[in-house]
């Protein structure tokens, strides 16, 4: 089965690394972590958003006919998305 991305470690692994880009080994400010907190957001949110609707997708009544992730993915693309 599939290992699903959860958003905390997104969120993490791109917070650490954007310090590490900012500072190198000396002591951040404020600002830099701001900048890297709000970095590690966006990523953890435009990553794990589409996977997290792929697998509510899956495990609704009629998921299992999309034929997996690849076919959830084909139909949330091809699927308005905002519905009245």
């Amino acid at each position: 089965m599939y290992e699903w991305i959860e958003a905390a470690d997104v969120q993490y692994d791109t917070y650490r690394k954007q310090l590490l880009r900012f500072s190198g080994n000396k002591e951040t400010t404020n600002f830099e972590r701001f900048v890297a907190g709000a970095a590690a957001g966006i990523t953890a949110t435009i990553t794990c958003l589409p996977l997290d609707t792929i697998r509510s997708k899956l495990v609704a009544p009629g998921g299992e006919s999309l034929g997996g992730v690849i076919g959830a993915f084909r139909h949330m693309i091809q699927t308005p998305f905002i519905r009245a």
